[in-house]
């Protein structure tokens, strides 16, 4: 069983999307975290809790979602821990969980294993289609939906002194050798609010923050140029 978080602070909307979907997953425990919202989402986790497995947290302050998350950590007892925002909409089948608990199995020092909601093209997937199933692409750093190996963050200054964010901490586990990436075949997940042409999101880079308009040429030469490709055990 692996122990998930899903935060949520306002966008209904959106919790009424992926909520179902996501406690459609028997291999998650499941903690809600409703963080100071005051459009309803209140009232619609408790109605769906009454009829759903899962935790329900509420908080009257808006905390930081740092801070939640290394205290789920620490409140946690299982080998792996996962967190999905409430923007983000997983696959239907569930065959993915299984990869990743297989390959966090063969690759001992993997510590976070990210889904992917970046647009990705198609020519580099034909060259990367020549790694082996449970291969992993190694990051600096993913984005904030993952499955982790509790014991090689829970230690992390997420949330620490200046409140340490999710790109710093993971940039420190690396530092302690532990390995970060994306596994291969990508896990494809539905970003709701990057799904328009208009929208601008943030793509972290180092500790500095850049926009960018969707995943473009630019910003796909940085992905494939910085990384290094792993795809045997480790």
């Amino acid at each position: 069983m692996i122990d998930l978080l899903y935060v949520t602070h306002g966008r209904i909307d959106l919790t009424r999307t992926t909520l179902p979907r996501l406690l459609e997953y028997d291999e998650f425990q499941v903690t809600v975290f409703n963080n100071a919202s005051t459009d309803g989402t209140g009232e619609f986790l408790k109605d769906i809790s009454a009829k759903k497995n899962f935790t329900l947290l509420t908080s009257d302050r808006n905390l930081n979602l740092s801070m939640i998350t290394k205290n789920f950590w620490f409140s946690s007892d299982s080998e792996f821990v996962a967190k999905v925002d409430n923007d983000i909409l997983l696959p239907e089948s569930k065959e993915w969980i299984n990869r990743f608990v297989d390959t966090f199995g063969r690759m001992r020092r993997l510590a976070v294993a990210g889904l992917f909601h970046f647009d990705f093209p198609k020519e580099r997937e034909k060259e990367l289609a020549t790694l082996e199933t449970n291969g992993l692409i190694i990051q600096e750093y993913v984005g904030g939906n993952y499955v982790a190996r509790r014991k090689a963050v829970v230690h992390s200054r997420l949330g620490g002194y200046g409140l340490w964010g999710w790109t710093e901490a993971q940039i420190e586990i690396r530092k302690k050798g532990w390995l970060i990436g994306y596994p291969w075949p990508l896990v494809r997940v539905l970003h709701l609010e990057s799904g328009n042409e208009d929208h601008e999101f943030r793509i972290r880079r180092g500790f500095g923050l850049e926009k960018a308009r969707r995943f473009d040429k630019e910003d796909q030469r940085w992905f494939f140029g910085e990384r290094r490709i792993c795809d045997g055990p480790t």
